[in-house]
């Protein structure tokens, strides 16, 4: 794994876990997160395992059915590791 692929790999291991924390607090299931974003439940799992990149849009979805803005959702989550280049 490349250094660029690390940083992305980390950045969305930070959002997996955001994702997770802020649906737990709201005490919904995967399914019903994602019922509220219009997503299929393996979808959400993939987020919440960071086993695939995040469109933009889907970063909305998810925001708006955990009740918070985009930029709550992202706030902190920075790269340690510079992307890659290509």
């Amino acid at each position: 794994m490349g250094e660029g692929r690390r940083g992305v790999d980390e950045l969305l291991q930070k959002l997996a876990l955001r994702v997770r924390r802020r649906r737990k607090e709201l005490g919904l299931s995967q399914e019903a997160l994602a019922l509220k974003a219009g997503l299929q439940r393996s979808h959400v799992g993939h987020v919440e395992q960071a086993k695939r990149d995040v469109r933009f849009s889907t970063l909305v979805k998810l925001a708006f059915a955990l009740g918070i803005d985009l930029g709550e959702l992202l706030k902190g989550i920075e790269l340690t590791h510079p992307p890659d280049a290509r």
